[in-house]
């Protein structure tokens, strides 16, 4: 039996370079289906430039999850004074990625990447229920006021997720991850007097108003 000398290329490699088709590394890189998406977009708002549409989604295309990551580290607190602010600088960061330039707003796909980062740890069930109503479509532009309303929406919902599992976790006494039901029952009529409570105070006062 003959040993292979060290270093060479074995015809298998070479037949695989050699036989590997213009499809074949088209799928491979991914290239398709980018095209096929720009394709779809351009398609879909039918742009007075084309072309400047075209080199706008591109140069978008390759920072466009760095500046997703940046706006969500700013977006920390909701309860803060300072979250507004933060919200402001977060779109402004966003909407240096727009879908065209001649259209102001953060692209809508963008917005939706930046609203499933904020999610991301949500129930599955919880999570669809709130993207069926604050979603918006890849192509639209997302003014200030709905960016706002979304985000918002989301980081209180994420805060409310998090003190519900800690209240849930402090009544679990036995650690069995199994709260006793009557003690739970007792807990959220407690709860819901106090929101009563709350919300016919807050009646009187805009009556006295």
């Amino acid at each position: 039996m003959t040993e292979k000398k060290r270093g060479s290329i074995t015809p298998i490699s070479v037949e695989k370079l050699e036989t590997e088709t213009d499809r074949q590394f088209l799928e491979k890189t991914h290239v398709s289906s980018v095209i096929k998406t720009v394709l779809s977009k351009l398609i879909e708002n039918r742009p007075d430039d084309p072309i400047a549409y075209l080199a706008d989604y591109f140069e978008n295309v390759g920072d466009k999850g760095n500046k997703v990551q940046q706006a969500l580290q700013l977006l920390t607190d909701h309860s803060k004074p300072a979250f507004d602010a933060s919200m402001s600088q977060a779109f402004d960061i966003l909407s240096e990625n727009r879908i065209a330039k001649s259209l102001s707003g953060v692209n809508g796909s963008i917005y939706m990447e930046l609203l499933n980062s904020v999610i991301i740890d949500f129930p599955e069930v919880v999570k669809q229920n709130i993207l069926r109503k604050i979603s918006v479509r890849s192509h639209e532009a997302v003014s200030f006021d709905v960016f706002k309303c979304g985000i918002f929406t989301c980081s209180v919902l994420k805060d409310y997720l998090e003190h519900a599992k800690m209240l849930y976790n402090s009544l679990d006494l036995e650690g069995s991850a199994s709260a006793d039901k009557i003690l739970c029952e007792a807990v959220l009529n407690q709860l819901f007097l106090s929101i009563s409570v709350l919300q016919g105070k807050q009646s009187r006062y805009s009556c006295v108003a």
